[in-house]
């Protein structure tokens, strides 16, 4: 709870990432343009799914559960919003209940990335965050998406 309620830091592939609530600040003090990627990565995906005739009006909803409100690049930041508390899933240690759920959302999103053309390739616990509140889980991390080559 502490480390909630006082912003935590960790990493991914990009540099240092700030997160606390449902706000997160991506560095890029490694790799800035992996920033300019993830974003744009991220909003590829989010127009694919709200634009797909492969998903019904409230599937579209529940498929945008899984990621981030909004990203918008600030100066040399990615900033993300989050629609709800989430808690990152490094360092912790889960029950095995919890663990199921969690592989489950990460099924369903992969399912869900599919159906609209995409591929993740990059899942990890670096990627990724858990919204203890509805079990439900957001995906923070679209460095590694991919369209899928259906020749």
């Amino acid at each position: 709870k502490d480390e909630f309620e006082y912003g935590i830091r960790y990493f991914d592939e990009s540099g240092d990432i700030f997160h606390k609530e449902n706000v997160l600040i991506f560095r890029g003090n490694k790799n800035k343009s992996l920033l300019t990627l993830n974003y744009d990565n991220y909003n590829l995906l989010v127009r694919s799914i709200k634009s797909t005739d492969k998903l019904d009006s409230n599937t579209i909803e529940v498929v945008l559960k899984y990621i981030p409100e909004s990203m918008s690049l600030v100066g040399d930041e990615l900033h993300v919003k989050l629609a709800r508390r989430s808690v990152a899933v490094l360092n912790l240690k889960l029950e095995e209940n919890h663990v199921r759920w969690i592989t489950n959302r990460l099924f369903d999103i992969s399912g869900y990335m599919s159906l609209v053309g995409f591929n993740h390739n990059g899942l990890n616990p670096y990627s990724t965050l858990i919204t203890p509140e509805d079990h439900g889980l957001q995906v923070i991390s679209f460095y590694h998406i991919q369209l899928q080559n259906h020749t």
